[in-house]
């Protein structure tokens, strides 16, 4: 026969990345591990830009920006350095990943629009509605190679 347990978890404030479960049973003090058992990925309120993993490489991983939105809209994903030079732009599409009402998952590279790897640093995000030009979201990126 087989037996089956659940729990419930409070994950309330807990970090984004992967989680690992550990089982143990008290009456034979064994225990046994699943590594990434679960992932825990958090979604930004409204007016802010999140990534994961953060800082990052861009020379062994990608990041992923998640946002917000309140309404469908033709948006510009543009990340900025130090000094305030567009180094990356992406235009999003009304409706679809990017630019649709609610949450929002965008990948960046690291790479620049001259094909380069960002240095070492800090970036500014900014998801700007192309229209209007009206910032609906902003962040920061680290970059550590």
């Amino acid at each position: 026969m087989q037996v089956f347990w659940y729990a419930l978890f409070d994950l309330t404030g807990a970090d984004s990345g992967d989680w690992y479960v550990m089982v143990t049973d008290p009456d034979t003090a064994t225990s046994a591990t699943s590594p990434s058992a679960f992932r825990i990925e958090a979604w930004a309120e409204p007016g802010a830009v999140i990534n994961y993993p953060n800082p990052f490489n861009p020379e062994r991983e990608t990041t992923t920006l998640t946002y917000r939105l309140d309404m469908n809209t033709d948006a510009s994903l543009m990340i900025y350095n130090i000094t305030a030079e567009l180094i990356y732009k992406k235009d999003l599409v009304s409706g679809a990943d990017g630019g649709k009402l609610g949450d929002n998952a965008v990948s960046w590279t690291g790479v620049n629009n001259f094909g380069e790897i960002a240095g070492n640093g800090v970036y500014f995000v900014r998801i700007v509605d192309k229209q209007s030009g009206i910032i609906l979201a902003r962040g920061k990126i680290a970059v550590v190679k």
